[in-house]
């Protein structure tokens, strides 16, 4: 399974945001860190305020923050809210032998769907931050997952 280039970033986001905890972060610096557009990093943060995840502060001074607290941001919750979460949309298939086949697959690819969900729901954002415990991002190493893009 992939996931979109939006819902990436938007876990990096939260994810930078939750090492920054107790300032508004301007969006486009947190962009220039991870090397990716400004402006669509920001339609990122406006979804995440939107959904309650971020609140965002306007004005020169202004920034985005997380809202919640990071062990209430739960990871799969923010999947099944931001990630476009189906396999196969309909059947085009016309034999009733394929479809019966089909309709198997269909099945199966939704139980791997949920079962990743599931895995996803144990987690919460506070996970990332005990994992990474005496990292900060902008002291993480080049091989971690959340490293900025180079």
């Amino acid at each position: 399974m992939r996931i979109t280039q939006f819902t990436d970033h938007a876990l990096r986001l939260l994810i930078y945001l939750a090492h920054h905890q107790t300032t508004f972060e301007n969006v486009p610096m947190i962009a220039r860190y991870f090397d990716i557009s400004s402006n669509h990093l920001m339609k990122v943060a406006q979804r995440l305020t939107k959904l309650g995840y971020i609140e965002a502060k306007p004005g020169r001074h202004g920034g985005i923050r997380l809202k919640r607290d990071p062990q209430d941001i739960i990871i799969g919750q923010i999947f099944f809210e931001i990630e476009p979460l189906e396999f196969i949309e309909e059947s085009t298939c016309t034999s009733d032998d394929t479809f019966k086949g089909d309709q198997q697959l269909v099945l199966i690819l939704e139980e791997a769907l949920q079962a990743f969900l599931n895995t996803l729901h144990r987690h919460t954002l506070d996970s990332f931050l005990n994992h990474t415990k005496n990292t900060t991002p902008s002291s993480a190493s080049s091989t971690s997952h959340m490293a900025p893009k180079k």
